[in-house]
């Protein structure tokens, strides 16, 4: 993650560069892909979604970044970047709370989290209290298995921003600050890697290269844990991640 404040300023300055980004995606999708994009967008934020944003802090114990972002950004939402990826409103997760309540994270479970938003292919994001960011590892709440896929929201949101590259240049979604692109092993064993064959190239793939290296986790823009890729040693199933 990059030296920064999340401040009104360095959010700003991110909705800025991302809508640049998104335009220039979506001035070329047409032609690319056959048929016209879908609303991609960084809205701001405007009195109702500051007011939801505050209203969170008086019914959950929510992260001061999440505030922080609600005063700026209104929603992200991307439906044309690979499966999808959207953070939501703060009135739906507010009302997504109040219907369900909270999500429980952490190590043993007991914190309350809030889903904050998801990606095309069902799966939820969630952000503690601590504001560390999680990925469910199935479309379903009850009970969650979560991957841990972000320090705090800013790292999230960089992560996003720089997955935006790659897809506008190729039409694929890239792997944040990637040099490589592998798989991770969710299995134990020796640490060692191999080189990502043809098949792994993308998130989603199907391959039989992997790294084994269980404490690395999943990046969160990878289509899913457990998405095909297989590790090389023992074929138990792997995730794409940054290595």
């Amino acid at each position: 993650m990059s030296d920064r404040s999340f401040s009104p300023t360095w959010l700003a300055s991110w909705a800025s560069r991302v809508s640049e980004t998104l335009k220039a995606m979506t001035g070329d999708f047409e032609r690319r892909h056959g048929f016209p994009p879908g609303v991609n967008e960084v809205r701001l934020a405007d009195h109702a979604d500051q007011a939801a944003g505050r209203t969170l802090t008086q019914v959950s114990l929510v992260a001061v970044d999440l505030v922080t972002f609600y005063d700026s950004v209104g929603e992200v939402t991307c439906p044309d970047v690979g499966n999808g990826y959207f953070v939501d409103p703060a009135a739906d997760v507010l009302l997504r709370f109040k219907q369900y309540g909270a999500v429980d994270v952490g190590a043993d479970q007991k914190d309350g989290g809030l889903v904050i938003g998801s990606n095309g292919g069902g799966l939820s994001y969630v952000v503690g209290p601590g504001g560390v960011i999680y990925r469910t590892r199935t479309a379903s709440l009850d009970e969650p298995e979560l991957d841990q896929v972000a320090d705090d929201l800013g790292e999230f949101l960089e992560q996003l921003e720089r997955s935006l590259t790659p897809f506008v240049a190729n039409g694929e979604p890239g792997v944040a600050g990637a040099s490589a692109i592998h798989c991770v092993s969710r299995c134990r064993g020796e640490v060692g890697r191999v080189p990502p064959g043809p098949a792994c190239e993308k998130p989603g793939a199907t391959g039989s290269y992997a790294m084994q290296f269980p404490h690395r986790r999943p990046h969160p823009l990878c289509l899913a844990v457990n998405d095909g890729c297989r590790c090389a040693r023992t074929g138990a199933p792997a995730s794409v991640v940054i290595s």
